[in-house]
């Protein structure tokens, strides 16, 4: 078995503190903590539908696969939000999920809902995704009845898992493998890969096409979930064939769909880096999820760099700031969010770009009460003898040391709006152990201090630093990270601004609306239409100089997110642009992807947010100077991102 670069710690020895740990109970308050209470598929017995548990509730569709994959997420959401954050309410309710499975297998060892066992395409995707859960379980358990069961599971010899998504299973094979040394889990993934690339050689995730340099056609999810497989074969077998497959097919990602807020466009399927092209909220955590093993796998701190960027701006920029609801489609530049503003292809003028707590389909609800677990249980990995910091937020890690000794590691921060990171190490005894940090690509002058005194060494950007040395109780390390200010250049002729991982967006004040949504919403939880109520249709304007750009820092207090507790703002010049202004029509034509026919609606308002204004004819548009405040976009709801540039 191969030697993981970086390894994943057991959730439990990872404790969020600061805005991460207020976060979390947020989310315990909203979503994740209630979607139960809302509507189908969550107010069902979920799982345990199939098994007579004496709960109370209604039972799960059993026509199709969907229902057991959006509550699987939550289950999932539940148990490492309630791990990290030490909630028995939420471990409690998720381990019951988890246990009502394991403890009621077929005969032949088979787990799950019986109409999902016939060996066909899509059955035993939703299997994947719940096995998650059940992984974090054990590890938090050492439930020796958790790794019989799906051991007898994946040898009951019900399903080749080579199917369309179905393959995701090796992910939970491997695990196995890890956890037994049983060779036949590495043997049944490496053949359900082949099957795979034999049934589908023309899936955007088939060998052959991710190491093709072309852009990606295919559903965002369904990309995510397959192509990290490569990665994860090559950690257990060490072929670098895997690993290239999956490095060449997530360097196209980047290449060919990367937006603003630094996680790809899918609205549903994979789409340009135009800035009104969308992500949906699974793709989100998904691409997050899968380049979490890209970095396992490499070592490469880029990963780490747009995973933080990825949370800090889309992840927190797709939901409430009390997490009550989400969006199924979220934007860079969204200046209206109601049932009928969703402006893309896929479904335009439906619901997906509103606040809810469910949408319909319920995946992305599900789906978005695991953004801060993925984030918050990967801060942390660990090494042969020692621990790596692969990304920042306030935080602590227990680990032992190769001695067996329990060391404390602290970090204390206020990042991604504070330059400065310092760990602090607490033991019993002095140890000698490796530890790993990373210096983010976009810091070029980054300094290092250990006890106080300057540490001498090369801090070279977009790399792991490794100390190695002996360490005291008290021992601190600080770690500083300059920000500067940097502009980034668009399609259509945009500009957005960033400093550090953090995106700014001119924050667009909203008047909200609730809508009566009976099993969808409820009063604590409601569906919201937002409709700007402030004027976002400007320009930038750094025609003089990007020294213009006036950073100022805010001793506000509370929730960082909150954009009245914002700690980072920028002053900016700008000219307002004449004549843009939100697309308004009561009818509404949707071309959908794959249908040569166009609908018209017209039962409706609709309102969607405009393209970029054409750079040709520009000028001639546009008022006076004047200063607009940009915040971080993750403390926005209505947005405007990427600005036209005044050239």
């Amino acid at each position: 078995m191969k030697k993981h670069l970086l390894t994943e710690l057991k959730l439990s020895s990872i404790r969020p503190q600061g805005w991460l740990k207020e976060a979390l109970r947020r989310a315990e308050r909203g979503m994740t903590g209630h979607l139960q209470e809302i509507g189908y598929p969550f107010n069902t017995r979920f799982w345990g539908s199939s098994y007579d548990s004496g709960d109370k509730g209604n039972e799960v569709d059993k026509s199709n696969w969907w229902p057991y994959e959006q509550t699987a997420y939550l289950i999932d959401g539940q148990l490492r939000a309630g791990i990290l954050n030490r909630s028995s309410t939420l471990i409690n309710r998720a381990k019951k999920q988890v246990l009502a499975v394991i403890d009621h297998p077929d005969k032949d060892g088979y787990l799950g809902p019986d109409f999902l066992k016939a060996d066909k395409e899509l059955n035993r995707w939703s299997h994947s995704v719940f096995f998650r859960s059940a992984a974090a379980l054990f590890d938090l358990t050492g439930n020796k009845r958790i790794l019989a069961a799906l051991k007898s599971h994946f040898l009951s010899g019900t399903s080749k898992h080579e199917f369309a998504r179905d393959v995701c299973n090796i992910e939970a094979m491997l695990w196995l493998y890890e956890k037994t040394g049983d060779n036949r889990f590495l043997k049944l993934s490496e053949q359900a890969w082949k099957g795979f690339n034999r049934h589908y050689p023309d899936y955007a995730s088939a060998d052959k096409n991710l190491n093709r340099d072309i852009p990606i056609a295919s559903h965002g999810v369904t990309f995510n979930e397959t192509a990290k497989l490569p990665a994860l074969l090559y950690l257990y077998t060490g072929k670098k064939a895997y690993l290239k497959s999956s490095v060449s097919g997530y360097k196209k990602v980047e290449k060919y769909h990367m937006l603003a807020d630094w996680v790809h466009s899918s609205a549903e399927s994979f789409r340009g880096k135009d800035p009104l092209d969308s992500h949906e909220t699974c793709d989100i955590v998904d691409y997050q999820w899968s380049l979490g093993y890209l970095l396992m796998a490499t070592g490469d701190a880029r990963y780490a760099d747009i995973i933080e960027r990825g949370t800090f701006n889309a992840g927190f920029g797709a939901v409430l700031k009390d997490f009550k609801a989400t969006q199924y489609f979220s934007c860079v530049n969204q200046v209206v969010a109601t049932s009928h503003s969703n402006h893309n292809p896929w479904r335009t003028g439906n619901h997906r770009m509103a606040f809810r707590p469910i949408h319909v389909p319920e995946c992305c609800s599900g789906n978005s009460t695991r953004i801060l677990p993925v984030y918050a249980g990967r801060m942390w990995m660990g090494l042969k003898n020692g621990i790596a910091a692969v990304c920042y937020g306030p935080s602590s890690v227990d680990f032992l040391s190769g001695n067996g000794k329990l060391i404390r590691v602290t970090e204390d921060t206020g990042y991604p709006f504070s330059e400065i990171i310092r760990f602090k190490f607490s033991m019993k005894s002095s140890c000698s152990f490796e530890f790993r940090f990373r210096v983010p690509g976009w810091c070029k002058e980054a300094a290092l201090f250990i006890n106080g005194n300057k540490f001498s060494g090369h801090l070279a950007a977009g790399t792991f630093i490794s100390l190695k040395r002996k360490y005291l109780d008290g021992d601190l390390i600080e770690l500083r990270l300059p920000m500067r200010v940097l502009a980034r250049r668009h399609e259509g002729g945009g500009i957005s601004l960033e400093r550090g991982p953090v995106l700014f967006s001119l924050p667009v004040k909203e008047k909200r609306t609730a809508e009566k949504l009976p099993g969808l919403s409820t009063k604590k939880f409601p569906a919201l239409n937002l409709l700007p109520v402030s004027k976002w249709n400007f320009a930038l304007d750094l025609r003089v100089s990007e020294g213009n750009i006036i950073l100022e820092h805010s001793n506000a207090v509370g929730f960082p997110f909150d954009p009245a507790s914002a700690r980072i703002k920028l002053k900016v010049p700008a000219r307002e642009v004449r004549g843009w202004k939100i697309i308004e029509s009561s009818t509404c034509i949707r071309r959908e992807p794959g249908k040569p026919e166009l609908q018209r609606l017209s039962k409706a308002k609709f309102r969607l947010t405009p393209p970029l204004p054409p750079q040709k004819g520009l000028r001639k548009r546009l008022g006076g100077i004047q200063e607009i405040t940009l915040i971080p976009y993750g403390c926005t709801l209505l947005r405007l991102t990427v600005l036209p540039e005044v050239k």
